[in-house]
């Protein structure tokens, strides 16, 4: 748990579950912003990762300031920190990165042997992903099951991933793989990196 004079974000319980449609609300107004692509889940799906304690709840003074929660695809060993969304009147303070960070913590004392993966078009999650150990990947090098892809289909940018064959999309993906000593030489690095990686060599 992270507590400060402002926030206090936190694994989430049973107790947050008055949250569910306030934070269904706030995924889908992010959704509509134009800079940012989320996988809306409604109905129960909320609900479930608030009781499991899959969630990280960040709260001021007991009101809803910021939300993320753990996803699980194809098998319990491939995660992904999901729905990263803080209230707009919260956001430019760090808070995300607090959010993420307490997830991160959470994946690593539940899930030790996990693969995290992100699939984000945000560039304060890109940078918060890179400084956790995340590196880029190509879309096809992350899976290559359209069982997999098919969990994007909520996402508004779907279209556009499937008149691509699932190798591109708007997201970066990136993965953190806690097995290896060397990630740059297990992966094969997306278009976009290596060419940020040329220009600053």
């Amino acid at each position: 748990m992270i507590v400060s004079k402002e926030f206090i974000v936190s694994v989430s319980n049973e107790k947050h579950i008055h949250f569910a449609r306030e934070i269904e609300l706030l995924i889908e107004q992010a959704t509509n912003e134009k800079s940012v692509g989320l996988n809306l889940k409604k109905g129960h799906y909320i609900d479930e990762r608030l009781i499991k304690g899959d969630a990280i709840i960040a709260t001021k003074q007991g009101r809803l300031a910021g939300f993320c929660y753990l996803r699980k695809r194809e098998d319990k060993n491939l995660l992904s920190i999901s729905g990263i969304v803080v209230a707009p009147q919260f956001r430019k303070l760090g808070l995300a990165k607090a959010i993420i960070r307490e997830a991160f913590e959470l994946v690593r004392k539940k899930y030790p042997n996990a693969k995290l993966f992100s699939l984000t078009n945000s560039p304060e999650i890109m940078n918060v992903n890179s400084h956790h150990g995340y590196k880029p990947i190509n879309y096809n090098k992350l899976s290559t099951s359209e069982s997999f892809w098919e969990e994007c289909s909520e996402c508004p940018n779907y279209n556009f991933l499937k008149r691509n064959n699932n190798n591109r999309c708007l997201c970066t993906a990136m993965l953190f793989n806690p097995f290896s000593f060397n990630i740059e030489d297990e992966l094969e690095l997306n278009d976009q990196a290596v060419q940020k990686n040329a220009k600053v060599s």
